[in-house]
């Protein structure tokens, strides 16, 4: 069950969650750590409490220890940022980093990075290009990276992975450098108590949010990220006087069945609507039957369900958004690269507003750029979107002009990005430098 995409998500929807909480019951919490991010696809977007639950435990057994410390280094002429991550590659965190790397004010620090992978390829080498000193440390061990973090005398520390796969959460656990940050590659908490602070923006994460953090969230003025698009690829626009077509590119294990059922209204109320559908597992019959028969239910006949092979190449992956007239985000987790890919692409993208980090990202980038009406709260969800389709000649016209939209708004902003969010970081440090100096 656990290895196969349909069994584990979609033909027994409550299984994979009732298996996990069976391990954290009988606080088997080392077994189930590794799988913490299993939190963010199967527990609701108001279940804050749980959703900490099982963070905590598995920052705990990650960390015994697992508990606030100090680290104070002498103050140097630039302040020194680390990275930590195992996706300088081509990896989707990539795209949002490299902006950073190109923009940041290389007069005010110095850049440090440790890459714990060890897939090389051309875009690791242009963050070794970007660093002044990179590490290939995907065969240090955790205390062999702690102490060559600390012999750099790095100021800050950013972990870009969270409980996401080879991540060194145990390294930030053991306190190497005064100022620790998460940011970028984790829609939520770490619970690792000596991960100071989370960058996020007021979009994604507003003064009143219940979500709960074991961070002190810094909000930017701004989105909280910027996006590098891989490939420039031609948008074949269309005027579809008739026909809508709904896509969705999003990982599976975001969709669920109450969100299938809550497409399957939206197909049954825009008339001459089909939904394509594109993602990793698909290309299993028995996954795509299982698709077919959820929609079938809900009064929604197959032919309208379409689904696209993975394309091997990125470029051609990005030609199929050609295909779809508005894609369809994914609820609670909602999408982050597949929704810049889209938007990039010409494609609108209709999102579902939540209350946690993961499903206010989408919405984030909207608001960046205007967008704000494909947006709604789940309730509002299928008459938002219908109204939207409802005058094809409006949306032929914010398909034509997406591009220049999007290349002009924040999402590609690099240089303000990176500006923005260097200033927040160099205060962190300056804070710490202060408080050091007062102790």
């Amino acid at each position: 069950m656990f290895n196969a995409w349909g069994n584990e998500l979609l033909w027994y929807p409550s299984a994979h969650k009732n298996s996990l909480l069976k391990v954290i019951d009988k606080e088997d919490i080392a077994a189930f750590a590794p799988k913490v991010i299993n939190a963010l696809y199967l527990l609701g977007d108001d279940e804050f409490g749980e959703v900490w639950r099982w963070h905590e435990l598995a920052a705990d057994a990650l960390m015994p220890e697992n508990k606030n410390s100090e680290v104070v280094l002498p103050t140097k002429d630039k302040v020194r940022i680390g990275f930590v991550s195992s996706d300088f590659r081509n990896h989707s965190v990539a795209y949002f980093l490299k902006p950073l790397f190109e923009n940041i004010d290389r007069k005010e620090c110095e850049v440090f990075c440790y890459y714990v992978n060890e897939n090389v390829d051309e875009t690791t080498y242009f963050f070794e290009k970007h660093a002044d000193k990179f590490w290939f440390a995907g065969t240090m061990s955790n205390d062999a990276l702690a102490s060559t973090i600390v012999n750099d005398k790095v100021d800050v520390l950013i972990d870009l992975n969270g409980h996401t796969g080879k991540h060194r959460l145990e390294v930030f656990g053991a306190r190497c450098a005064p100022v620790q940050v998460s940011w970028l590659g984790y829609p939520s908490t770490t619970a690792v108590k000596n991960i100071d602070y989370q960058i996020v923006d007021c979009d994604t994460d507003p003064k009143d949010t219940k979500e709960i953090y074991s961070e002190e969230l810094i909000r930017l003025n701004r989105l909280f990220l910027a996006f590098q698009p891989v490939e420039n690829v031609p948008i074949e626009l269309k005027e579809n006087k008739n026909q809508i077509t709904f896509g969705c590119f999003n990982a599976l294990n975001k969709i669920n069945e109450e969100l299938l059922t809550l497409w399957a209204s939206l197909l049954n109320e825009v008339e001459d609507s089909n939904l394509i559908f594109k993602s990793k597992g698909l290309e299993s019959l028995m996954i795509r039957a299982r698709v077919i028969k959820l929609f079938s239910d809900r009064g929604v006949d197959k032919s309208r369900i379409i689904f696209l092979d993975r394309d091997k190449k990125q470029v051609n992956h990005l030609k199929q958004y050609n295909k779809i007239d508005i894609s369809l985000d994914t609820f609670p987790y909602g999408g982050t690269t597949t929704t810049c890919e889209s938007l990039y692409m010409g494609v609108p993208v209709a999102t579902i507003v939540g209350d946690s980090h993961r499903s206010r990202v989408s919405y984030s980038i909207l608001k960046s750029m205007g967008l704000e009406r494909f947006s709604s709260r789940k309730e509002e969800f299928v008459k938002t979107i219908k109204e939207l389709c409802r005058n094809k000649e409006d949306l032929y016209l914010i398909k034509k002009g997406l591009r220049d939209n999007f290349l002009s708004s924040p999402i590609s902003d690099g240089k303000g990005f990176a500006e923005a969010w260097f200033n927040k970081v160099y205060e962190l440090h300056v804070k710490k430098q202060n408080e050091a100096k007062q102790a």
